[in-house]
């Protein structure tokens, strides 16, 4: 049974992420390449753009109607293609879409800098949450050990390795949109609208995943400072369907029983 939940839940987990490449990456960056390319037309790059913005927009208001969860992340992200369509089709110039590009991860490493000076930083919401970890086997474990009072370190760490991940992600926008968007907005129209289309798949690969080996780093801290705090073992601290095998045995035996 509980491979059969993990199975559930592991396929649950790939079909989200595809749909997520699919309606954000994959479908947005082909209109936005071919249809300026192909289709001989003054408003070509216009129609393009608020086609190809509408399937992140879709997808997120469908996700949101579907799990009835966002986060101030996800907003902003929402926020961000929103921007993206209004600076397109408006043809605001190009440096202003490089500001857009680096307003969105610097707003969020500014927001966990200065939730360190509040009790709840935000590493607890990006990382260590209910979702991932096993809290409350963690804090028994932490006032067992009478290290509790250490916790707030660790946090602030975490906080500071999440910050550092924006700041790069910060860094990256500011340049790949300078040196990608470069053509006119007004004359240009169409070969801008695909070089938005190029931003938009780049960023993807030379962004998401340097952010994401660092908020790999960030879990890593965690887990590695709460097994040093509590004794616990990785799986142990970590939420999932995991089983002793004298837990599965006895699960055997009650079967044939």
């Amino acid at each position: 049974m509980t491979n059969n939940n993990e199975n559930k839940k592991n396929k649950q987990s790939f079909n989200d992420l595809l749909m997520n490449i699919l309606f954000n990456i994959v479908i947005p960056v082909m209109i936005l390449k071919k249809v300026p390319e192909h289709w001989d037309n003054e408003n070509a790059a216009v129609v393009a753009l608020c086609v190809a913005l509408s399937f992140p927009i879709g997808f997120f208001i469908y996700d949101y109607i579907k799990t009835k969860k966002s986060n101030f992340i996800s907003i902003l992200g929402f926020i961000s293609v929103l921007l993206t369509g209004v600076i397109g089709i408006f043809q605001i110039p190009n440096e202003y879409l490089a500001i857009k590009e680096a307003s969105v991860p610097l707003i969020i490493m500014i927001v966990c800098l200065v939730s360190l000076f509040t009790p709840f930083p935000v590493v607890e919401k990006l990382v260590y949450n209910d979702a991932v970890f096993n809290k409350e086997l963690i804090d028994s474990k932490l006032e067992e050990n009478n290290n509790s009072d250490k916790m707030p370190k660790v946090m602030r760490n975490a906080t500071l390795i999440v910050a550092a991940s924006f700041l790069l992600s910060t860094i990256l926008n500011y340049t790949l949109a300078k040196k990608i968007v470069v053509s006119d907005p007004i004359t240009q129209a169409a070969q801008r609208t695909q070089e938005i289309g190029d931003l938009t798949f780049w960023s993807y690969i030379f962004i998401a995943l340097p952010c994401t080996i660092v908020m790999g780093v960030a879990i890593y801290y965690i887990v590695a400072q709460l097994s040093k705090l509590t004794g616990l073992k990785t799986e142990e601290m970590l939420n999932g369907d995991f089983e002793t095998e004298e837990e599965e045995t006895k699960q055997v035996e009650n079967k044939n029983e």
